[in-house]
């Protein structure tokens, strides 16, 4: 394995454990106001920060500084990458 697959390798799992991290914010958020959330907003997110569910909005890995907005939620309400995609 070149060294820059192992670089991609390990950015793809890194993406995959920001993707748990923000999924178990949301459900936990919604767990505690009895809510369901069907789409992944900017307000939405920086609620879960402001009240200490996540401790910050993670930049998907190897894409540069601002790129939480590649997180998505899919109809079932689970989290995916733009880019990674998700981890089945």
């Amino acid at each position: 394995m070149s060294a820059n697959e192992v670089k991609n390798e390990k950015e793809t799992e890194s993406c995959f454990a920001n993707q748990l991290a923000i999924q178990g914010a949301i459900e936990m958020y919604c767990l505690d106001y009895g809510i369901s959330v069907e789409k992944l907003t900017a307000t939405f997110c920086e609620k879960l920060v402001k009240e200490g569910y996540i401790q910050g909005l993670p930049d998907d890995p190897g894409q540069g500084s601002n790129t939480f907005t590649n997180y998505c939620m899919d109809e079932a309400g689970k989290i995916f990458c733009s880019v990674h995609g998700n981890k089945k």
